[in-house]
């Protein structure tokens, strides 16, 4: 045998022409033969994280795959492909994907070839939702409230932080329970993403419609205009009533006024109602005063003529 450095492989002696020769008046030649055998190289592969801060699973070494032939110097490897391309890390809640070699192929340089390939961790993303309930005890949230839900096209990662985002209207009108529903908060201002889509539940409240009370006198006697100091006596009633309500007229703060020019005196005598319910609209009680002219007798006196 015989390494030939230079052309990386080695020569090794077979035989010679004849194992014996008989001599025919003449020297005796032997011509041996030694046949040249390259050096053979092999294909190894080798996998690494391309994700900082995330080390490659040991279960992914078990995707690279084999190549059982053997090279000879200058030889142009082609890489073969990983057995398999993803792998789902269920403990970082996401998964890892090859992405490439460090080269497509490789010549042989009196070596073993090596390839490297890339794997990158993509984490599992989740959605954010919206659900709106109500939150007033006998009332169903009209279905058009759905309509104001926000929207988040965004997807978030496990641990990421989810601020709520605020409906696109905070307020409905709500003729049919002649009222309007108000948003008042959801269950959280922001959650933290734990392995699924985050859901915030936003609460809305039903405000009904309130009125007031007003009161109105008129005179109740023919010819005779109600003095304007008579509008002084109208009660006041500060509360606000729903509709449907049952609303008790106020009596009057006075319910006599002595009228001095008229020579007589004004009394109160009633509403047009004791009580009203309210019909979607303040209430309004009208209140009849009378005059009264003052009354004289006449006395008879006699004298002596």
């Amino acid at each position: 045998e015989y390494v030939d450095e230079e052309n990386d492989g080695k020569w090794v002696f077979k035989k010679y022409d004849a194992d014996t020769k008989a001599v025919n008046k003449a020297d005796v030649e032997f011509v041996g033969t030694w046949e040249f055998t390259a050096n053979k190289y092999g294909v190894t592969y080798k996998f690494k994280s391309g994700t900082q801060g995330k080390v490659l699973p040991e279960a992914i070494e078990g995707y690279k795959p084999t190549d059982s032939n053997r090279y000879v110097d200058k030889d142009n490897v082609g890489a073969t492909q990983p057995t398999k391309t993803e792998y789902v890390d269920t403990e970082n809640d996401g998964k890892w994907v090859f992405k490439s070699y460090d080269a497509e192929n490789k010549a042989v340089n009196k070596a073993d070839v090596e390839f490297i390939g890339t794997w990158v961790f993509e984490a599992n993303k989740y959605g954010v939702t919206y659900k709106f309930e109500s939150g007033t005890p006998g009332k169903t949230l009209p279905e058009a409230i759905e309509n104001y839900k926000p929207t988040d096209q965004n997807r978030y990662v496990d641990k990421a932080n989810v601020v709520a985002t605020q409906p696109t209207k905070t307020e409905y009108v709500d003729v049919e329970n002649d009222g309007k529903w108000v948003f008042k908060k959801y269950d959280a201002e922001n959650k933290a993403v734990n392995k699924a889509d985050v859901e915030f539940i936003g609460k809305w409240e039903f405000e009904a419609n309130k009125y007031g009370v007003t009161y109105k006198f008129e005179s109740g006697t023919p010819g005779k205009t109600l003095p304007e100091a008579i509008e002084n006596y109208k009660p006041t009633d500060q509360n606000r009533y729903v509709d449907k309500a049952n609303v008790v007229a106020t009596q009057p703060t006075k319910t006599e006024y002595v009228d001095v020019e008229n020579d007589g005196k004004w009394v109160f005598k009633k509403y047009d109602a004791e009580n009203k319910a309210v019909n979607k609209a303040d209430v309004e009680f009208i209140g009849k005063w009378e005059f009264e002219a003052n009354k004289y007798g006449v006395t008879y006196k006699f004298e002596s003529g």
